[in-house]
């Protein structure tokens, strides 16, 4: 129900930021160690009315099924979104980034093309099998290093991460798209191309007033 939801999101929250305070790190590691303690805490609340004893044996039942069975279910997926950031890490360095920043300066190129081109390229990116942790990393590690950032550094960031999301629903060969259909049985390109693809170009021109928006400003 929508109550356990919001009762598992505040727990959440709560965690994240309790350990974020205490321990003085990012909001990123912290949300890491606080997802495994509301597991912990959430199924033993689901059990804990037929007494502590059987709590603690579902806890440690669900435990025995994520690191039996989950996480080697997953382990070529965790090993790709790992290998995609450290080749989007390592093409970034090799790329000559201020020659590229040259060229659009000296091409003029309006801020809001710009913005709208870094969701456009994760997004052709995906269509081939490009993973968006790659696109998303190499593009940030190309932008970073340009001598003038041709725009807010703010917008890039939205830019990255809005396409970054709009490519798990719009690329047959996202990560996400592949698991959804291994677990569905239902073929990629239709939970994407045929479900999704009237959203994604309205996301798209949606993304773009945005930008032309904010440049203006």
């Amino acid at each position: 129900t929508l109550r356990h939801l919001a009762g598992i999101l505040l727990m959440l929250l709560t965690l994240t930021f309790a350990i974020r305070w205490i321990g003085s790190v990012a909001t990123v590691q912290a949300l890491m160690l606080a997802a495994p303690i509301a597991l912990t805490l959430w199924v033993f609340v689901q059990n804990g009315a037929l007494g502590p004893v059987r709590g603690a044996s579902a806890v440690l039942g669900r435990w025995h099924r994520v690191l039996k069975v989950a996480l080697p279910a997953g382990a070529r997926e965790g090993v790709m979104l790992g290998a995609s950031g450290f080749i989007g890490i390592v093409t970034g360095a090799l790329t000559p980034a201020s020659t590229i920043a040259s060229f659009i300066g000296d091409a003029g190129i309006d801020p809001a093309l710009f913005l709208f081109a870094l969701p456009l390229l994760i997004l052709l990116g995906g269509q081939i099998a490009l993973s968006p942790v790659m696109m998303v990393v190499f593009l940030g590690s190309v932008i970073a290093a340009f001598p003038h950032p041709p725009a807010d550094p703010a917008l890039v960031a939205f830019a990255l991460s809005s396409g970054w999301a709009l490519t798990m629903t719009a690329a047959p060969n996202a990560t996400g798209a592949l698991m959804l259909s291994r677990i569905t049985g239902i073929p990629s390109t239709t939970l994407t191309w045929r479900w999704n693809g009237r959203f994604t170009l309205m996301a798209l021109a949606f993304l773009f007033a945005i930008f032309f928006t904010m440049t203006r400003g």
